[in-house]
């Protein structure tokens, strides 16, 4: 897994387990590593990566198929409480994770997984304008649901960073504007 993390000042940190020190860090009866990007347990203050192993356990009973049983690793700090709010990007493996919108980091996996489902406006659209639509999408849908910050859980913002999409978006020139103009 490569993890790259881009920062407000224009640094950009990788993590990348295949360059890890030792080829086999957990001992030599490791079959399977697991990386697990905990984004979470950013309202913590940490950005962490737990690394897990399964070893190879022997042979199981006539006929079946042993079970690797999971082993709790290490878990690795790749970014820490100081440094979380400067983020501006998260990729792992080069696929969008999280960007940063009004000071929180918007989960683009749920957000992603969200439009696939529900949204079904102009193809061109920002992701502000997504946002929006989802947020009213998902309103009428679940009337039950008063909360704004709970809707806007269910498309992966937080109600910081919606807040800001429905600045930004209602900051747009409306088209009797853009006509005056020209």
């Amino acid at each position: 897994m490569k993890i790259t993390i881009n920062y407000d000042n224009g640094r950009r940190e990788t993590f990348d387990s295949s360059s890890l020190v030792s080829t086999q860090p957990f001992g030599h009866a490791t079959l399977v590593t697991e990386f697990d990007l905990r984004l979470d347990l950013l309202t913590k203050g940490d950005l962490v990566v737990d690394i897990h192993h399964y070893d190879d356990t022997g042979e199981g009973e006539s006929g079946s198929v042993p079970e690797l049983e999971r082993r709790c690793g290490r878990r690795c700090k790749i970014a820490d409480r100081t440094e979380v709010p400067h983020i501006k990007t998260i990729y792992a493996d080069e696929k969008a994770i999280a960007w940063s919108q009004g000071g929180a980091l918007v989960d683009a996996e749920r957000f992603e997984y969200a439009c696939s489902l529900y949204y079904s406006g102009k193809g061109t659209a920002s992701n502000n304008y997504r946002a929006l639509w989802l947020h009213d999408y998902l309103t009428f849908a679940h009337p039950e649901i008063a909360d704004d910050a709970e809707i806007c859980q269910i498309f992966g913002y937080p109600l910081a960073a919606y807040q800001d999409a429905e600045a930004c978006e209602w900051a747009q020139p409306k088209q009797e504007e853009k006509k005056e103009k020209e």
